[in-house]
């Protein structure tokens, strides 16, 4: 009976976002969370302090997915100008992700490293319309096991502002 017990608790203590245990870790509190409604009937209860979140989907109680979303920066951007997409490349050439400080905030997560990762692949041309190889950056994080997991870099314009956020996410 004591094994059955325990075979039901979490194994993990903290917030794993890698690893394949989709059950709440046992430090897990409900009043550090937020309820964010997603697409396609899913919603996250997403931690409000280190952008960590379970997935669930509507009308069943299992943890279908977990990851992370982390705001990196913000830029401000002239909207007067033509914002194509050399333009925008200048502009985050200019304002590098400042990976200490980014490392720093992932370190509640139990991230030891972040460094680039150059991948290339086809990217079609919003304007032409034709196919082209194009450079993407992503970030590579490195758990305390030594893994190294791809995080994506989302970058977007929101009225006269850039905003980068590096996401994962782990889905069973």
């Amino acid at each position: 009976m004591v094994l059955s017990i325990l075979s039901c608790n979490p194994q993990n203590k903290n917030f794993n976002a890698f690893d394949k245990e989709f059950r709440f870790h046992q430090g897990f509190r409900i009043d550090d969370h937020d309820t964010i409604i997603g697409e396609c009937g899913y919603w996250n209860l997403t931690n409000r302090n280190d952008g960590s979140y379970y997935q669930f989907f509507v009308d069943e109680p299992e943890i279908v997915a977990k990851g992370f979303d982390i705001y990196l920066d913000v830029t401000k951007v002239d909207t007067n100008k033509v914002l194509t997409d050399d333009h925008l490349f200048e502009i985050m050439k200019s304002n590098p992700i400042d990976l200490i400080r980014l490392e720093k905030e992932l370190s509640k997560l139990d991230i030891i490293d972040v460094r680039y990762v150059k991948k290339f692949g086809n990217v079609q041309d919003m304007v032409s319309g034709e196919e082209r190889m194009d450079p993407i950056n992503s970030l590579g994080v490195v758990y305390k096991n030594d893994s190294i997991y791809l995080t994506m870099v989302d970058t977007y314009i929101e009225g006269n502002k850039l905003i980068r956020r590096i996401s994962y996410f782990n889905g069973r």
